[in-house]
């Protein structure tokens, strides 16, 4: 696992966004949806997400993964199937700004009855979600782990002269982040790219993935998952929290 590949991945996606889609960086940032389009990118947005972040990402953290995964009974296909962890975990890759799209179709991969995973990974390539769908659908989905790029993204954009510096401290729509209840902040703000790439390693590598599927880990509260400490112990939390 090296940090500096996901960097290198990160730098070389926003340098292609750059090339095709300069006028739209700033409103993607803010989480404006649906402004790139294929005939910006000369391929399918999902595609062009996927191929020039999701795979670089996935394997520089030693992910084994095969792409288009047939789902054998439900007639369906993830994006994405994880190898090198205890349990199977799908994955599903949306256009930017668009993970809660991904969220929705892993959960009903998820919850078909010829479906043995229990547990998904959803991105747009800024965001990244791993949870869990429990064995009742009526209950909300479990939360594991989650991480956004958002932020190293923008400080490589800004040290790069491609957006303003006046940008940071500019609201984020809340449909394209997760961040308002996860602790994020709701505005953006400049992160180095390479402690973005060192959280999101230490949160998505296999061996981590791992430590999130043993029993238990998905019973934890609020304050459990945010490492606070309070005497008052709120409800499990779930996606349904998010969008």
């Amino acid at each position: 696992m090296d940090t500096a590949q996901i960097c290198t991945a990160i730098k070389s996606f926003c340098d292609e966004l750059a090339v095709r889609a300069p006028e739209e960086i700033e409103p993607l940032l803010i989480g404006h949806k649906d402004r790139i389009r294929g005939r910006d990118l000369d391929q399918s947005p999902e595609r062009f997400v996927s191929e020039n972040l999701v795979w670089p990402v996935l394997r520089a953290v030693d992910v084994d993964f095969i792409t288009e995964a047939i789902l054998h009974g439900c007639n369906g296909r993830a994006d994405f199937l994880i190898r090198n962890t205890s349990e199977q975990v799908l994955g599903e890759c949306k256009p930017l700004n668009h993970y809660e799209k991904a969220v929705k179709d892993l959960r009903e991969y998820l919850s078909h009855r010829t479906t043995e995973a229990e547990y998904g990974i959803a991105t747009d390539g800024i965001n990244w979600v791993f949870f869990r769908e429990p064995d009742d659908r009526r209950r909300r989905v479990q939360m594991l782990e989650y991480h956004s790029f958002r932020h190293a993204m923008f400080n490589y954009w800004m040290n790069k002269g491609t957006v303003s510096p006046n940008l940071e401290g500019h609201y984020i729509h809340w449909k394209s982040s997760v961040c308002r209840k996860y602790g994020e902040p709701n505005s953006l703000r400049s992160i180095e790219v390479q402690q973005s790439a060192q959280i999101f390693a230490s949160k998505f590598r296999p061996q981590n993935l791992d430590k999130q599927l043993q029993p238990g880990s998905f019973d934890r509260t609020l304050d459990d998952f945010q490492g606070e400490q309070s005497k008052t112990q709120r409800e499990n939390w779930g996606l349904s929290d998010f969008f």
